[in-house]
């Protein structure tokens, strides 16, 4: 059984396509900024001229008989071009 420990809302920007996928500015909840990978093209599949991006994250484990099998982090990502002034306004950490 699945246990879900923290869904997360994630703000990012769009750097650039890469061989293996695509690499995105983040900015996490303690103010830090990671600039990472997503080493898979569907992720953004649908989204045209990305630029701005929310990125839903949920991680958790599982357990069986209480030991614990597995960790996991799941992604969907969404457009928020359209959000623009609030990137800047709020979020303007990502864009220097």
């Amino acid at each position: 059984m699945k246990t879900v420990k923290r869904i997360s809302i994630i703000p990012a920007v769009f750097l650039k396509k890469t061989i293996n996928g695509y690499f995105l500015r983040l900015l996490h909840d303690n103010g830090s900024i990671e600039e990472k990978e997503f080493y898979d093209y569907s992720l953004l599949e649908g989204i045209e001229n990305p630029k701005y991006l929310l990125i839903g994250r949920m991680s958790g484990f599982s357990k069986r008989n209480g030991k614990l099998m597995y960790t996991f982090e799941q992604y969907s990502f969404t457009n928020a071009n359209d959000m623009e002034k609030m990137f800047i306004k709020k979020w303007n950490k990502l864009l220097e």
